[in-house]
């Protein structure tokens, strides 16, 4: 039965972050609503309306007496993760965002020996340095190259990993649940995102472009969608995260960032996609096929010597 949630764990995060990426891109690409903090000021406000109903009808528990100092550097990587994730996707094609977004699995790895003290093997190292050489094969040869973006998805890669990481080590310290930390950092998130939206000219720019009617009745679905997968991905992260390790939470990332690579060829960037980035993207694809089998017999050969000392 625990296996069986672990993978309806993955299942849930694997899907919702596809169908959101998805969404998202679709607001700025097909649109042309180039606002990511807009967007995610709209996420995080139905977010909080969404628990404004849910904690009075008794479906979530009112956090009582929370972590605060935890709670501080959680709120910090959950509001770098989303405004650079998506920058990063409104700078860069989705399938140099997705192939950018596979090397935070070297991130994970450096902030699990940092924070949890934990050691990898050599087939671990080895499979992250193909998935790194991928995305710079990629990189060199991107035709929408932009240096901002870049540097954002880099800065997403880090603060999602430390963001994982965190999550798991807030059950750990803690008595909070799931969706009571997501209220929390849901809630001291709102002003600083609403804030950054206004002064960078996107919310005045965004509330603009709709009010002068350029917003249609599927850019408006497309943007109320999203809205309702912002709570729907930040539940299935801590979910996941819950559920599962960080490493394993990081590898069903990587399998979306697969899914995500064969969307961009086929929907939003087959014009604009050459030959180099194409091979640059297949290489690390295929290293984070080979981080997640490596990972895998790793949690096999645990679970073998754990049940080998049972019986000892």
């Amino acid at each position: 039965m625990e296996k069986l949630r672990s993978v309806i764990g993955g299942f849930y995060y694997l899907s919702s972050s596809i169908l959101i990426s998805t969404l998202n891109k679709s607001l700025m690409s097909s649109y042309g609503f180039h606002f990511p903090t807009l967007i995610l000021t709209f996420q995080n406000l139905m977010t909080i309306l969404i628990f404004s109903v849910l904690i009075p009808c008794g479906l979530v528990r009112k956090p009582s007496n929370p972590p605060w100092r935890p709670l501080a550097g959680l709120t910090f990587s959950y509001f770098m993760n989303m405004t650079a994730s998506m920058s990063a996707m409104n700078l860069t094609s989705l399938l140099m965002f997705s192939t950018l977004r596979r090397t935070s699995s070297l991130w994970v790895l450096v902030f699990e020996c940092w924070l949890l003290g934990k050691a990898f093997n050599a087939q671990v190292l080895l499979s992250v340095v193909v998935v790194v050489t991928g995305a710079l094969v990629a990189g060199s040869k991107d035709f929408l190259f932009d240096l901002r973006g870049y540097m954002l998805a880099i800065l997403a890669n880090i603060s999602t990993s430390m963001y994982v990481v965190l999550i798991k080590k807030s059950h750990q310290d803690s008595t909070i649940d799931s969706l009571q930390l997501l209220a929390l950092t849901s809630l001291l998130s709102i002003v600083p995102l609403a804030l950054l939206s206004y002064l960078c000219g996107e919310m005045t720019d965004g509330i603009a472009y709709i009010l002068e009617g350029n917003g249609s009745k599927p850019f408006f679905g497309t943007l109320l969608a999203s809205s309702l997968m912002g709570f729907v991905l930040n539940h299935s992260t801590y979910d996941n995260t819950s559920r599962n390790s960080p490493l394993t939470h990081t590898i069903t990332a990587q399998m979306k960032d697969v899914v995500l690579m064969v969307i961009s060829f086929t929907v939003f960037d087959s014009g604009f996609i050459s030959t180099g980035t194409g091979i640059g993207s297949c290489i690390s694809a295929f290293g984070s096929l080979l981080y997640a089998l490596v990972k895998y017999r790793e949690r096999l050969a645990f679970k073998d010597a754990k049940e080998t000392a049972k019986h000892a």
